[in-house]
């Protein structure tokens, strides 16, 4: 690819990195996660790539995201990331690329860090489909800011999570088991 991958691209120097302003950043961000949303949900049958990386998103010559190497990999966790430090303090401004000076629309950057760490949760069935991804990315209001996030690495608070025999009032156990986990997230 003629921009050579992500990975590559942000790689080099402050003068490398700094050609990438913040909407060009917000673009490829915004094209990955249409990407990902075609191959999650439109596709037939769907594909779930495992390694989306860096190293892994080409750039073309209009610095167009295209998804590549779709051979799978094992998922490596991290106890706790620096981004799931800077969300817990409010602080994810913090996690900009410095080079861009101070020079992006800091409540939009920490909606995409959001956006990041929603998809990033433990619990898979957490993650928003990509389709919603695009949604909280391409619209202006902040949908994820009132979504609670899981800490990564971590199991959520599963405290209304019944699993087992119902009893009924007489003493005795019914047949219907029911699982229920009441964790919605809801776009507006």
């Amino acid at each position: 690819m003629e921009n050579n991958s992500l990975a590559l691209a942000f790689q080099g120097g402050y003068e490398s990195r700094r050609k990438f302003c913040w909407k060009i950043r917000r673009d490829i961000s915004l094209g990955i996660a249409r990407g990902l949303a075609f191959l999650h949900e439109e596709v037939q049958p769907h594909i779930v790539h495992r390694d989306i990386k860096p190293a892994n998103i080409l750039l073309d010559k209009n610095l167009i995201p295209k998804i590549a190497d779709f051979g799978l990999s094992k998922l490596f966790r991290e106890n706790i990331s620096h981004a799931w430090k800077e969300y817990q303090v409010n602080n994810l401004q913090q996690l900009v690329d410095p080079t861009l000076d101070g020079e992006f629309p800091e409540e939009e950057a920490a909606q995409v860090l959001r956006v990041g760490l929603l998809c990033v949760q433990e619990t898979a069935s957490l993650r928003p489909q990509m389709s919603a991804v695009v949604k909280m990315l391409e619209d202006d209001e902040e949908c994820s800011k009132h979504v609670s996030i899981s800490k990564p690495g971590h199991l959520p608070d599963l405290k209304h999570l019944r699993i087992g025999n119902n009893h009924s009032s007489d003493g005795t156990a019914s047949s219907k088991s029911s699982t229920s986990l009441s964790t919605t997230i809801l776009i507006v």
